[in-house]
């Protein structure tokens, strides 16, 4: 019995150590493009790149980082925020966003968004959760200003805090540091990289993070990396966190609370909901007490001004097909109506289309679809065929890999906790 059982954990490592390496032998690395490689820890790599727009001013990222032996991934949802557009701030938010300081309690982020957009009336297009709270009452630990006021006031305990000046630009700043020139503020857990240098946290734990983060020209970055998913998304030490934020360009980087508060969430371009895009680690989004929006103030104009895909670049198999979804957009990405014209592959030699959805033929490489109106081309976007790929590895293996992942790591969470308990 006891040889069964030791060949039955045999077994179950192998598949596993087979199911973390699968993408990468259906797949080759993309050269690095959106992050500077060369910033990041030793032994780390790209593996996967895409960005979107959210609206004009801000861009979203998704990058995917494994270790050179392939064995440790993680993927991160990243969005960049360019403050000398006019139309756009970042807020904080708490609870039902209404600014009463003994308010206390835990909403999701979708439903923080709900509530700021009707208490604040505000539009909200992208947003990351905030700092640490008591999770049984809800209130914040630390520094919470929102629209000028105090909220929450700061504690010793707290490292740092992300505030929005009342000049509309963005700081990071130590606990104790001024705050009579804050318009909004949300504490962090730690202060990682304070002028370009790395402040050495020594704690090797890896979850599930979310950063801030500051650019030497001001734009602010906001970053969420999924963890606890082994061998799907791993999660990352604060150093790893630190080095990320740097190789995106940050100059001072502020640790939010991580775990399973981590979310994402972005309202792409030509859409109309803000939607969750990074993976929470226990499948669901968990209440939490404050939160970084950003906000658009324009407006839609109703004037065609581009096509959005909904991908930057199409991958594909040889002799497979892929639906192409776009939309039209004005110039600040909300929906517009696209002129009337045609969606053509300009070389048919790759494939053809049918309606919006490309046929591809047994020969791999890059083609354009171009949307042509009146014999001019206004857009297009790449589609890929390829046999090596990793943006489309089979969604059932991806799906059991994550289940096995979450299954592992919350009984090691588990194990960890009762230890704590005893110890």
């Amino acid at each position: 019995m006891s040889k069964f059982l030791k060949l039955g954990k045999k077994s179950i490592a192998v598949i596993l150590s087979v199911l973390m390496i699968l993408p990468f032998l259906l797949s080759g690395a993309s050269a690095a493009n959106l992050i500077d490689e060369a910033l990041l820890i030793p032994n780390r790599m790209v593996t996967e790149e895409r960005y979107y727009t959210v609206t004009k001013g801000i861009t979203e990222k998704y990058i995917v980082l494994n270790s050179t032996s392939k064995d440790n991934q993680i993927k991160n949802y990243i969005y960049e925020v360019d403050l000398k557009n006019e139309d756009l701030s970042i807020i904080a938010g708490y609870n039902k966003c209404d600014g009463n300081p003994t308010d206390y309690g835990m909403l999701t982020l979708p439903e923080q968004v709900n509530f700021a957009e009707a208490n604040r009336g505000v539009n909200v297009v992208a947003c990351v959760n905030g700092g640490g709270y008591n999770t049984r009452t809800g209130e914040p630990a630390g520094l919470l200003i929102m629209d000028g006021k105090m909220i929450h006031s700061s504690s010793e305990k707290q490292n740092g805090f992300f505030a929005i000046l009342n000049d509309g630009t963005a700081d990071i700043r130590r606990y104790g540091e001024r705050t009579d020139d804050v318009k909004e503020a949300v504490a962090g857990m730690l202060l990682l990289v304070e002028n370009g240098v790395y402040l050495n946290i020594s704690d090797p734990a890896i979850h599930p993070r979310t950063s801030v983060g500051i650019k030497k020209d001001g734009t602010v970055v906001f970053m969420v990396s999924d963890g606890r998913q082994t061998p799907d998304s791993c999660g990352m030490t604060y150093q790893e966190q630190a080095y990320t934020m740097m190789a995106l360009g940050c100059v001072d980087v502020l640790a939010l609370d991580g775990g399973g508060s981590s979310t994402f969430m972005t309202q792409r371009e030509a859409l109309s909901d803000t939607t969750i895009r990074n993976t929470p680690c226990y499948g669901f989004a968990r209440p939490i007490a404050t939160s970084l929006m950003v906000c658009t103030s324009a407006n839609p104009t109703n004037v065609f001004d581009h096509i959005a895909f909904s991908e930057t670049e199409y991958t594909v198999y040889p002799l497979h097909s892929i639906a192409i979804h776009y939309a039209g957009c004005d110039e600040n990405g909300f929906k517009a109506n696209i002129p009337k014209g045609k969606l053509v592959v300009e070389d048919e030699s790759y494939g053809s289309l049918r309606g919006s959805t490309f046929y591809a033929k047994d020969k791999e490489g890059t083609v354009n679809l171009n949307y042509v109106v009146d014999g001019e081309v206004i857009d297009s976007v790449p589609v890929t065929i390829t046999l090596e790929a990793d943006s489309f590895v089979d969604k059932g293996i991806n799906n059991f890999v994550r289940m096995m992942g979450n299954i592992i790591d919350m009984f090691k969470f588990i194990i960890r906790k009762i230890k704590s308990i005893f110890a």
